[in-house]
């Protein structure tokens, strides 16, 4: 209750966070009804078929959240996924930054590491391996990120809403439809436009 107030002073009373809330209240106000209960009657067999009530509705919660939002495996994989995606977008946007800075690309991605600015080019979380980065020869400056991803997220770019996206250079976002992908090896086509991405001066 005290975190519900707190939140709405504070102006982040979000829908989500008010059915957490109202789930806890509903679970603990049915055991502290259920032992008040018993304190003041001599006969409990009612109580007893409200415990099993409160049970099957707390199993049910319980299995309906986990059919709506996956087992904690998928959860897991999901997030492994979504941190892949936020590597391969720093490490796009210091690619960006590589050409523009010098007009090529970088021949390889150990290129963009900086002991001054502190930078290393990330891993994969989950295996440690590192990220395949391939020059496509040809007129357009091209180039391919690619990545080993536990599941398909195509159609759920609303669902990666909430996960934080690198700015470029320029001071914009990337479009997270640019970063969907299949599920096992992906590889993301990226051509950096000369005019859109000038020489830093």
């Amino acid at each position: 209750f005290v975190t519900v107030v707190n939140n709405f002073l504070t102006g982040e009373l979000t829908a989500r966070f008010v059915l957490k809330a109202l789930t806890i209240f509903f679970i603990s106000g049915s055991a502290f009804y259920y032992y008040l209960a018993q304190l003041k009657e001599k006969v409990v067999k009612w109580l007893d078929l409200f415990s099993w009530i409160i049970a099957a509705i707390v199993i049910l919660a319980i299995g309906w959240g986990f059919a709506v939002i996956g087992s904690p495996f998928q959860q897991r994989d999901k997030r492994l996924d979504e941190r892949r995606v936020q590597n391969l977008q720093t490490i796009q946007s210091q690619i960006v930054y590589y050409w523009q800075s010098k007009e090529s690309l970088p021949s390889i991605l150990t290129d963009l590491e900086d002991p001054i600015s502190g930078f290393t080019v990330p891993a994969d979380p989950q295996t440690r391996e590192k990220y395949e980065y391939i020059i496509v020869k040809g007129t357009d400056i091209k180039f391919q990120l690619c990545a080993v991803f536990s599941r398909s997220d195509i159609g759920n770019a609303g669902d990666s809403d909430i996960m934080p996206k690198p700015a470029v250079p320029r001071g914009e976002y990337y479009a997270y439809d640019n970063w969907q992908h299949e599920a096992g090896r992906y590889c993301f086509d990226r051509t950096i436009d000369p005019e859109l991405y000038p020489k830093i001066k």
